[in-house]
């Protein structure tokens, strides 16, 4: 299944200030994102407080959540930071 795949305006911003080389990186995995299977490599659900799943980029995370059609990335952000509230 193709899944369309969603920005939100915080996402956008956290992206939106990082270096190119690190940005297009984390494009490439958001595109791979479009064929998402939980058995996806350095892709893992998240557990409580958190919801959805995360996939991995390096020092960084893509926080997301699956809907029937689409995906939706809600946060981007270095692994020390994205957990933080």
């Amino acid at each position: 299944m193709v899944y369309k795949v969603l920005l939100d305006k915080p996402a956008d911003k956290s992206l939106g200030k990082l270096n190119s080389k690190i940005k297009e990186d984390i494009l490439v995995a958001c595109t791979e994102l479009e064929h998402f299977s939980e058995k996806t490599r350095n892709t893992k659900k998240l557990k409580h407080p958190f919801v959805g799943f995360r996939r991995r980029v390096g020092k960084y995370r893509i926080l997301f959540l699956v809907n029937k059609k689409n995906i939706e990335i809600y946060k981007i952000g270095l692994r020390k930071d994205i957990y933080k509230n």
